[in-house]
């Protein structure tokens, strides 16, 4: 099973994951897991719960919070986060 450090939420379409994760302190793609959109609420909701089981110490941030050298917490990624925990 292959290593995952992060789990990534790509919020919007239009962002190019790999050059968000290229220009932010995360060192590696291949360790990260990025969850495309086009999913419903529920369903982005249930794809991180599996993932979750399976990387449990992985954050799960979202592409738009990602920084060159820190994370920017977003409102829309918090209340996602808050709605996982429940």
């Amino acid at each position: 099973m292959k290593t995952v450090k992060y789990i990534l939420v790509n919020e919007n379409a239009c962002q190019n994951a790999a050059c968000l994760v290229r220009d932010s302190f995360v060192s590696d793609l291949r360790q990260c897991h990025v969850v495309e959109p086009g999913l419903t609420r529920g369903e982005l909701i249930d794809r991180l719960v599996r993932l979750r089981r399976h990387h449990p110490d992985a954050p799960i941030l979202g592409l738009s919070e990602l920084a060159p050298h820190c994370v920017h917490p977003s409102e829309a990624m918090n209340q996602l986060r808050r709605e996982l925990s429940e």
